[in-house]
């Protein structure tokens, strides 16, 4: 059965296995996220990794999102094809073919992407001056997980200070991911973190630390992954997070990987539902 013939049909008569997104408790999430971002006095930019979907995109958008965040190139070409022009890509583009293709899809969109090296930053530089543009960047610093990101301290403020120096080249601002671990250590130890990112140990003050007075008026931008559950207002700007669809990291076997708020659900040949399914 092709897609087009999936479409307006119940689900009882669309062969299984597969899985579908319900719609209501998705917008739900959505809403539910604006309604923080805007309680919190922060912008709201989520990432794409768990839908990879423009139409859910465009929805986060509607609902109050400054724009999408992404994790390849070839993520950001996709969402810039379907009209997305306000785009993150939150992963550290050294390749030269990617470079190439970073420059040209930053000449039709707003685009930033990730550094976290001297290498990297002076890659992104040599790039963007032969295409003759100037690109954003974002310093990722590492929040604990030792996969990615500069170390908080000297070795941050040397490489913002180098950024800076290099032609072609904005350093917009600094973001982190602290990643499994913020799942792995339970709800009330993801509070606790989200409280004293805002509080100061985390982002804002790593922030403070790389900033001089002279810099202050382009170095305002926290971009933080983990930034959903966090629980103090301020200046941080353009949290992330996976929200419209809302996949447990850890679940039983038996179980559905969501909880209560995941839109996301399977279906099998024994779960009878009235429902239809809709196109996009």
């Amino acid at each position: 059965m092709t897609d087009s013939e999936t479409v307006g049909r119940a689900l009882d008569e669309v062969a299984t296995p597969f899985l579908y997104v319900d719609v209501d408790r998705m917008s739900s999430n959505l809403d539910a996220m604006a309604a923080a971002a805007r309680r919190l006095g922060v912008r709201l930019r989520p990432h794409a990794k768990t839908h990879k979907v423009p139409e859910i995109a465009r929805l986060q958008i509607a609902a109050g999102a400054t724009g999408i965040t992404v994790s390849k190139i070839s993520e950001a070409e996709v969402f810039a094809d379907a009209g997305i022009d306000d785009l993150f890509v939150a992963y550290q583009i050294v390749a030269p073919p990617q470079l190439e293709r970073l420059v040209r899809l930053a000449r039709s969109v707003r685009l930033r992407c990730a550094v976290d090296s001297r290498e990297g930053a002076e890659r992104l530089s040599r790039a963007a001056t032969d295409g003759g543009i100037e690109l954003g960047v974002m310093l990722e610093i590492d929040l604990g997980i030792g996969r990615t990101g500069v170390r908080a301290g000297v070795a941050a403020i040397e490489l913002a200070q180098r950024i800076s120096d290099l032609p072609s080249l904005e350093l917009s601002g600094i973001y982190g991911f602290r990643g499994f671990r913020a799942y792995a250590e339970g709800t009330e130890a993801r509070e606790t973190w989200g409280r004293a990112e805002g509080r100061g140990p985390g982002l804002r003050r790593r922030r403070s630390a790389l900033e001089r007075p002279s810099d202050r008026r382009g170095q305002r931008r926290i971009h933080a992954h983990s930034a959903a559950r966090r629980k103090r207002p301020g200046g941080d700007r353009d949290p992330t997070g996976s929200v419209p669809i809302r996949v447990r990291q850890r679940h039983s076997p038996g179980r559905h990987a969501g909880g209560r708020r995941c839109p996301l659900r399977p279906r099998h040949g024994d779960q009878p539902s009235g429902r239809r399914s809709r196109g996009h």
